[in-house]
């Protein structure tokens, strides 16, 4: 997959951008402040018809009276056709088009794939269970076509159940018809439980192999050890059966069913599930450095490209923001070798000028970024 043409209007701090990328790798140089990672959400906006940063749409359009819209469209190329794409948003109304079609986020999700790393993605391991499970979830959706269907499935079953409770703790149902109407849905919420947990856990499976890989050349360690573990009920999940997921999970719904009344909310299912980053035995939460803890997302965002290579036959985009900052000498030299040797588009951000040089045997297009304007 490929990002040609790109253009931009009103968005964040650009009041137009037109740029024709490289399809090798592409370096956005600037300072602090002068739009280069604006430019990364808007390819990722435009890409998955929603920004990478929790913001208010309105505010992203470009600070003025007089303007009451933004505008991004890029052409993509893919193995198997050529798409236009455009997100716009006017008077309050956001737009997500493909060649001219309306076109939802789920679409989006299925024609292109995207690898991004950002500062925040540090969060995966340091911060709660959702961001680590947010990214489980990207790995399996880029390598099973079935996830997108299971995940939605079971979250409007979830939205159902989380109803029922709290109509429930209100008083607007009645204990008797609440508990066979829970009853009724807690029949369809286990299965899609059962099928989102081991489909899960297959992905840590299918990716771990080459986040290892991929670990022992950025850790320049052939013996550094990456693993993860899957905790169902504070028990390791990782290898359980189909039918051990299941016993569990029935269980665990017994043993909460009036806790889940009182508390007007599902407290038992994958939504709650923990996700456990492992470096050379130890949870990486708590004895990994920031660099090394850097360095695991990294392994995992690079595997990805591979995973999704393998699974679906074509290389994913990789945005790369701020990838560099807090490694040590070492490890960017790994990195550096490793994002080399790729084959992917890549989109890198940087404020250090040496950056250039450091990918000299790698063909690629440099670009000032400066107060919302992009030159080369």
């Amino acid at each position: 997959m490929r990002l040609h043409n790109f253009r931009l209007e009103n968005f964040r701090n650009y009041s137009l951008a037109e740029v024709k990328f490289n399809p090798n790798a592409n370096l956005l140089l600037g300072q602090n402040g002068q739009g280069k990672t604006n430019l990364i959400e808007a390819i990722y906006f435009a890409l998955t018809g929603k920004p990478f940063r929790y913001v208010v749409t309105e505010d992203l359009k470009k600070t003025s009276k007089e303007i009451d819209y933004f505008k991004i469209e890029a052409a993509v190329e893919t193995e198997i056709s050529t798409y236009q794409t455009t997100v716009s948003y006017q008077r309050g109304s956001l737009s997500r088009t493909i060649n001219e079609k309306r076109a939802s986020t789920t679409k989006l999700n299925e024609l292109f794939h995207l690898v991004l790393f950002t500062p925040d993605s540090l969060n995966v391991i340091k911060g709660g269970a959702s961001e680590r499970r947010d990214l489980i979830d990207d790995i399996w959706l880029a390598s099973d076509n079935t996830a997108a269907e299971t995940l939605k499935a079971y979250n409007r079953c979830l939205k159902s159940k989380n109803k029922l409770l709290r109509d429930a703790l209100s008083g607007v149902l009645k204990p008797t018809e609440t508990r066979d109407i829970l009853l009724s849905i807690n029949a369809s919420f286990l299965p899609l439980a059962v099928d989102v947990v081991l489909g899960r856990t297959a992905a840590i499976k299918a990716i771990l192999p080459l986040v290892k890989s991929v670990a022992k050349a950025l850790f320049n360690d052939p013996i550094v050890d990456i693993s993860v573990d899957y905790v169902v009920s504070k028990k390791s999940a990782i290898d359980w059966s189909k039918n051990q997921v299941y016993d569990a999970l029935k269980l665990r719904l017994e043993e909460l069913k009036e806790a889940e009344l009182h508390s007007g909310s599902s407290l038992v299912g994958p939504h709650k599930n923990e996700i456990n980053f492992y470096l050379n035995q130890q949870d990486a939460r708590f004895f990994g450095s920031q660099g090394q803890q850097r360095a695991i997302i990294l392994a995992f965002k690079v595997a990805q490209i591979e995973l999704y290579r393998q699974k679906k036959g074509q290389l994913p985009l990789m945005l790369l923001d701020d990838v560099f900052s807090e490694l040590d000498s070492e490890k960017r030299g790994q990195l550096l070798e490793i994002l080399l040797e790729i084959p992917a588009q890549i989109f890198l951000t940087s404020t250090d000028l040496g950056t250039e040089k450091l990918f000299a045997h790698k063909e690629m297009t440099v670009f000032r970024v400066e107060k919302g304007n992009v030159n080369f």
